[in-house]
């Protein structure tokens, strides 16, 4: 059985793969836009890209 430290340690892990996973669908969306595309939900998708990229 693990120890709490070793359950939240996993937790981590997971959430951190997570968080990346959902990094790589965001540029990849990004990346798929039509660039004339001046939608919101475009230029959101776009922004987020961009904040993800600085941080990186």
């Amino acid at each position: 059985m693990a120890t709490p430290h070793e359950r939240r340690t996993t937790d981590q892990q997971a959430r951190r793969a997570d968080h990346r996973r959902a990094q790589a669908t965001i540029l990849d969306a990004a990346d798929h836009l039509d660039p004339t595309d001046t939608s919101l939900r475009a230029r959101q998708l776009r922004d987020t890209a961009q904040a993800i990229l600085r941080r990186s």
